[in-house]
């Protein structure tokens, strides 16, 4: 019982942010608060099915990333190295399970009129190719070929995204791709902690 009482205002701060968000989003869009805190389907009057394995693919994101940030805060690293990189890969991860989930990046220019989709993208490059290029010796040391398969399947489906084709395949590569990339994280956690 009495370890329960410090983890009282973390629960209290929680909903205060949620709050915060809520006043926020109504105060800027206007927006029902009840339409803040229910599902989008329900909302809709859609079936509980819609979109789910774009949901399943951003939790496969949050998860891993989860996963490798946990990997970061209880490994004992003999340097740096390791612990940085299980931080930056497990943001990166994360960040991107939830912008999945939450569509932010096809809602960039909502956060300032100047953003653009490719902006974001631009942004998770960076992340991804400091992670990767500062350190290296590191990266080498995981099964770096899944990220590769992994980020080869989401270049494709980016791509067929901003030329417009419209043939629907970008959904499935994103599915290709988050499935490698969270195998990739998985598989690193574990090679990490070995």
């Amino acid at each position: 019982m009495a370890g329960s009482l410090p983890w009282a205002p973390v629960a209290v701060g929680i909903c205060l942010i949620f709050l915060a968000v809520a006043l926020y989003l109504h105060g800027r869009t206007g927006v029902e608060y009840s339409f803040l805190y229910r599902d989008a389907n329900a909302i809709a009057g859609n079936p509980f099915y819609y979109g789910i394995l774009e949901n399943l693919t951003a939790v496969l994101m949050i998860s891993s990333g989860s996963i490798l940030l946990f990997t970061a805060a209880t490994g004992k690293w003999a340097s740096a190295d390791p612990f940085g990189f299980s931080l930056c890969m497990g943001l990166l991860t994360t960040v991107m399970g939830l912008d999945d989930l939450l569509m932010l990046h096809e809602s960039a220019p909502f956060f300032h009129w100047r953003l653009k989709e490719a902006h974001v993208y631009l942004v998770y490059a960076a992340l991804l190719v400091f992670s990767v290029s500062f350190y290296r010796r590191i990266f080498l040391s995981t099964p770096f070929p899944l990220l590769a398969m992994a980020l080869a399947a989401l270049a494709l489906g980016g791509m067929e995204d901003m030329l417009g084709f419209g043939s629907g395949i970008e959904d499935y590569l994103e599915i290709v791709g988050f499935s490698f990339w969270f195998c990739y994280i998985v598989a690193t956690s574990v090679a990490l902690k070995k």
